[in-house]
Order: structure tokens, then sequence, then C-alpha cells
């Protein structure tokens, strides 16, 4: 039973080494994909001395860097929005909880880069102008960005997200991360 013990414990300190020794090797020579992974406003050039400018933009332009490019089409503010439900088979309404609205946004992300990356609702956020942040809500309508998906070179992938925000808010701000764990946060941000 001993002899068990330090084998599995061999296998999970092989495993550890293995991960992180992994994460430090894709680390080298991922230098130079710091600075083109920084997002610039499309139509611009690429700021390069300043690995963590925030580009501004207006809903319907262009954010780029080496590996993604994010339109956002538009940001609606609503009390309630429609969508089509599957379970369903009609059209259904969500209605914001009392004091909140939603803000649904169509954006469109695009592999412009490498042979795979990986983008969704998950990494855009939204900023009020007393500093608090919003998470997106699970949009219910099947014309929704997934959470989370695999996008291959030039594949683009279209669709809605929605955040709750309090009536209130004001000067709210979409911002997406096209950063990841090696380079870190690399925002770009579009005015409501």
């Amino acid at each position: 039973m001993a002899s068990l013990k330090k084998i599995v414990l061999g296998i999970i300190i092989a495993v550890v080494i293995l991960f992180f020794g992994g994460i430090a090797l894709l680390g080298i020579g991922y230098e130079g994909v710091k600075q083109e992974s920084t997002p610039y406003k499309e139509g611009t050039e690429p700021v390069t001395s300043d690995k963590t400018a925030s580009p501004v933009l207006e809903i319907g332009e262009t954010a780029k860097s080496s590996r993604l490019q994010v339109t956002v089409f538009s940001a609606e503010k609503m009390k309630k929005y429609s969508y089509y439900s599957d379970i369903f088979e009609s059209n259904q309404e969500k209605t914001a909880s009392p004091g909140n609205l939603f803000v649904l946004i169509d954006a469109e992300i695009v592999n412009i880069g490498s042979d795979r990356d990986f983008g969704g609702y998950v990494k855009f956020t939204m900023t009020d102008s007393q500093g608090f942040k919003y998470d997106p809500d699970f949009y219910l309508g099947t014309d929704g960005l997934d959470a989370f998906s695999e996008i291959f070179q030039n594949q683009k992938i279209r669709g809605k997200a929605v955040f709750q925000v309090p009536e209130t808010a004001t000067g709210l701000k979409l911002q997406y991360d096209f950063g990841d764990i090696i380079v870190g946060t690399k925002l770009a941000t579009w005015i409501i």
C-alpha cells in the first residue's frame, strides 16, 4: 500500500513538472508575439512602443491584433429582449431584474493569425464611469456567441452577448481581452 502511494505521488509530481515545463517552453520565443498581440484600431498602425495600449473605439469599429480581429456592430440598451427558444420552439422574452437593464451587443470575432485561437463572450466585460465591472450574462437566444469557441485560421464567429447593468450606470464601455495567460491582459474598448 505504501509503495502504491509513492507511485501515485511520483506520477502527480511528474505531471506538475511537465505542465509547468510546458508553460515555460511556450514562453520561450513568445516575446515577439507579446507586442503583436496588443490590439489597435483597424486602419491605424499597430502600437509597438506601449505594450499596454488600449485602443478606444466607437460601435461599428474594429480592433485588431496579430491574432484576432473583433468588430462590435451594435450595442443596444433595453429592459427586455426577444429571442428564439429551441426548447419551446417559439419566440420568448427575457426581462431585466428591477432597477436594471440589458445591454445587448452584436459582435464578430475573426482569427486572422495562427492555425487556431480561442474567442467567445467570456472575453468581453463592461465597465461604467464608477469603475464597476460587469461580466456577461447567459444570452438565451440561438444567435448568441458561445462562451468559449475554438476558431481556426480565417474562420469567424458572430453572435450576441448580453450584460445586465443598473439603469443608473453611466459611461458604459465594452472591453474585449485580446490577451492570454502568457501575454497578460490586452484590452480594446468600445464606448457605448
